[in-house]
């Protein structure tokens, strides 16, 4: 919230010289116990002990000044990005939803709900229990508590409470991470965090399980997956009797490559940050470690992590923190870890002087509403030309108490991160908090979260929005994943988190876990898990157009391109011709005008064919591709392939004409490509790869001088990365004629 009304706001970047300092790594830690456990689908569930928690004692649960101390917000504004309406596209059908997890024998007062999405299961966690489905919703094991997983780690750990769980899939490496903070704090004061890594890309296989020992409670751990490390970041509370002061924030880095190859001591680097006068509001704290969905991050790029502060806590505005985590596992002394940038985002209130506002049908209990910190994840993309991050909070903007969901995208196109995009939804008067948003591979957003009012009972709902819409709206209707039919009495505390992960098999398909309220009672909330996808594909074989002998070109390839998406698609533009060294392919006939409305389940089939005049015989193929777009902003280019053996002389007459060569072809490390121009003419050089993505572009539609040219490619990809060995090839353009050379990297 500002602390006056501003009528006209920019948004800035500012720079914050108090916080701009590099924090001093450590790297001594390491684990007090590990084991590689029998394959968890031999171990037999641990279940709950009903006398091991008394109800609604868990002191770790019931003790709201571990997480804040009292603040007043004396001012109100309206909020300029506010949302006041519902979006009115259609909303896609859910395609999952599955129960999940609910309370073990009735014993946990909130259940943090964690999950996650691999190539072929779906993993919940509860701060209870777990539990292991396929993605069609088939129990495959549990639900377990959460100790079974770490049933064969030696150690007094058993004996306490598991709380605050987190699971990752890494889809990088093909592996899963689960965790959970250990402690007791009311006999006697004993902390530790767990950390399970799947041996196999197989969950139910067996795991390396870890436990570190902590001086003081670890409290609300969040896990990100990077390139090389495994970040998390905990809050660091002094507990003694009745009070909780914080003394600051952590963050690890794990060596991935350790952790995954069972070391029993991983690398690792830690960073404490100091608290500001043991005041939570004012110090820098629940971190969000970035966590990578689809293309890994540029080779040798930072982990990036982020907070959001109010300025009524004590800050000259309203901003987001933006830091980055560097790894050196080779000299682990030299990382690193500072603020990078403070980002001053459109003004928001939050209401931290009354958590517990979220109002329920037919009880006085009011819902915690955890305004004070971004909810998990912060996800990461890495789209090639640009990154960009999505994240959420819980704010209160058009009254003190009422609760919506602020978002962001940001976006860093190599000068920096910056506000893309930012909304607050707040589309009736039902409160909407706890949310978790991710992005697609197209760019679509999906963000999902709690409902309820003194009308409505505790439900789930998800919306979301396309990559074109205006920006900083949600445009999709909301999908109802399941309405409540009762509220939580006697117990004001709500999951502190839940989670929005994507499908690595299509990097499309959101899935969802979150609790809500079935019956009304102190201890009777359930979860579901839920999927559905936004964006909407043309779908297609894409090894249709590969031509092999004279019948194919002549008689052409048929390519079916068919919607089966769960919404019309508008196909915009076809390409009709083009050229592969010397031979034209064409589509033969157009079958529809464009642009062109695609239902659900019809196709449009391109017959395409190649004309050119059999001389000389090669080997291998050469490529081109046929281009279209749909939706607007969907591109896609289906590679057409044609034999070398096919094309015709002239291919090589045109090559000699302009003395074109590569060489060394093959190579290492770098190769030449030299030309003979007899008059001025424009020229267009890239590298592609086999199946046709411009991997590195040379020059572009650059007019030049008669003569001799000579052009260097160092290996390197357009975002500078190293291409790895293989086939690619040189695509030249002289005076409009496109020529192909086949390049080999040893």
């Amino acid at each position: 919230m500002r602390g006056l009304i501003i009528t006209c706001f920019c948004i800035g970047i500012i720079y914050a010289n108090a916080q701009q300092k590099s924090i001093t790594p450590q790297t001594s830690k390491k684990p007090v116990a590990f084991c590689k456990t029998p394959a968890l689908r031999t171990i037999v569930p641990i279940l709950e002990d009903r006398n091991e928690v008394n109800l609604l004692s868990e002191v770790h649960d019931q003790k709201p000044a571990i997480d804040t101390s009292v603040i007043q917000n004396e001012f109100k504004i309206i909020d300029p990005v506010i949302q006041k309406q519902p979006g009115k596209l259609t909303a896609p059908p859910i395609i999952q939803n599955f129960d999940g997890l609910g309370p073990m024998d009735n014993t946990c007062t909130n259940p943090d709900t964690e999950g996650d999405v691999g190539l072929n299961h779906y993993m919940q966690m509860v701060k209870r229990s777990f539990a292991i489905w396929d993605k069609e919703g088939n129990l495959l094991y549990g639900p377990a508590n959460n100790k079974t997983l770490w049933s064969t780690l030696p150690g007094p750990w058993h004996d306490h409470w598991f709380t605050d769980p987190i699971v990752v899939y890494d889809h990088l490496a093909d592996r899963w991470l689960a965790s959970n903070m250990v402690y007791e704090i009311q006999t006697e004061y004993v902390y530790w965090e767990v950390i399970a890594i799947s041996a196999t890309p197989d969950p139910l296989g067996e795991w390396y399980c870890y436990a570190y020992e902590f001086d003081y409670m670890p409290d609300y751990p969040k896990f990100g997956v990077w390139n090389n490390e495994y970040v998390m970041v905990i809050n660091d509370f002094d507990i003694y009797q009745s009070s909780a002061t914080f003394l600051g924030a952590e963050i690890w880095a794990f060596n991935k490559q350790d952790m995954i190859n069972g070391s029993p001591e991983p690398g690792i680097v830690t960073f404490f940050v100091e608290s500001t006068e043991n005041n939570f509001n004012l110090s820098q704290n629940c971190f969000l470690p970035a966590d990578i969905d689809g293309s890994s991050a540029p080779e040798g790029s930072p982990n990036f992590l982020t907070y959001i502060k109010d300025d009524t806590w004590g800050f000259d505005n309203d901003h987001l923190s933006v830091w980055q985590l560097s790894a050196d596992w080779n000299n682990p002394g030299n990382s690193s870890f500072f603020e990078l940038v403070s980002i001053e985002v459109e003004p928001f209130v939050t209401n931290i002087n009354n958590y517990y506002f979220i109002n329920q049908p037919n009880t006085s209990t009011g819902l915690f509403s955890m305004t004070n910190r971004l909810m998990y994840r912060l996800q990461y993309r890495n789209f090639g030309t640009y990154e960009a991050m999505v994240t959420n909070h819980t704010v209160t903007p058009d009254a003190i108490d009422h609760a919506a969901i602020r978002w962001y995208e940001l976006r860093n196109y190599g000068d920096g991160w910056n506000i893309y995009q930012q909304g607050t939804y707040n589309p009736d008067s039902e409160h909407r908090w706890m949310g978790s948003i991710s992005m697609d591979n197209r760019n679509n957003i999906a963000l999902g979260y709690s409902v309820s009012s003194s009308q409505v009972y505790p439900s789930i709902r998800m919306t979301g929005r396309f990559d074109t819409d205006t920006a900083g709206t949600i445009n999709l209707q909301e999908i109802e994943v399941v309405t409540g039919s009762g509220s939580q009495t006697s117990n004001w505390r709500w999951g502190d988190y839940s989670c929005m992960s994507i499908d690595p098999s299509d990097d499309q398909t959101f899935w969802y876990t979150q609790m809500y309220m079935p019956t009304t009672g102190t201890l009777e909330w359930e979860t579901k898990i839920c999927s559905f996808k936004i964006a909407k594909e043309l779908t297609f074989n894409t090894d249709t157009l590969f031509f092999n002998t004279i019948e194919d070109c002549l008689n052409g390839k048929t390519l079916n391109l068919k919607n089966n998406s769960w919404d019309t698609i508008l196909v915009n533009y076809i390409e009709q011709e083009g050229y592969l060294m010397n031979a034209l392919w064409y589509v033969d006939e157009m079958p529809v005008i464009l642009p062109h409305i695609l239902p659900v389940g019809d196709s449009i089939n391109l017959l395409v064919k190649v004309d050119f005049t059999v001389i000389k015989k090669t080997d291998g193929y050469v490529y081109d591709t046929l281009s279209i777009i749909a939706n607007s902003t969907y591109h896609y280019n289906i590679i057409i392939a044609i034999n070398e053996e096919f094309i015709t002389s002239t291919s090589n007459k045109t090559i000699s004409n302009y003395n074109l060569n590569v060489y060394p072809n093959p190579f290492t490390d770098q190769t030449n490509i030299s030309f003979h121009l007899d008059k001025s003419v424009k020229v267009s050089i890239e590298i592609i790869d086999q199946q046709l993505k411009e991997i590195s572009n040379i020059l572009s539609n650059k007019k030049l001088k008669k003569g001799d040219h000579l052009y260097n490619w160092n290996r390197r990809s357009n975002n500078g990365q190293k291409v790895p060995p293989g086939i690619y090839y040189c695509r030249i353009v002289i005076n409009d004629k496109p020529m192909v050379m086949k390049m080999i990297i040893k």
